[in-house]
């Protein structure tokens, strides 16, 4: 008698070990997945952050080519009066 209960428990306990096995590759697969959308994110934010700085550079440049023209024509122009 005793050993069969015994044998019972080591049985439900097989059970619910293949059942925390499961859990647990499930939870692998979704941490997983986890990582690669946030992989994913970090490198859209990296593109879209270096898009940024690029349209920031070149509206400086602009600005500053703009500026420089403006003041080498107002230059001219009162050299001219």
């Amino acid at each position: 008698m005793y050993i069969s209960e015994m044998e019972n428990q080591i049985r439900k306990k097989q059970e619910q070990l293949k059942l925390l096995q499961q859990q647990e590759e499930k939870k692998k697969v979704q941490v997983i997945a986890a990582k690669i959308d946030t992989s994913r994110y970090e490198k859209l934010k990296d593109r879209r952050q270096s898009e940024y700085e690029k349209a920031a550079k070149k509206a400086q440049e602009l600005f500053i080519e703009e500026f420089a023209s403006r003041t080498a024509r107002y230059s001219q122009n009162r050299e001219v009066i």
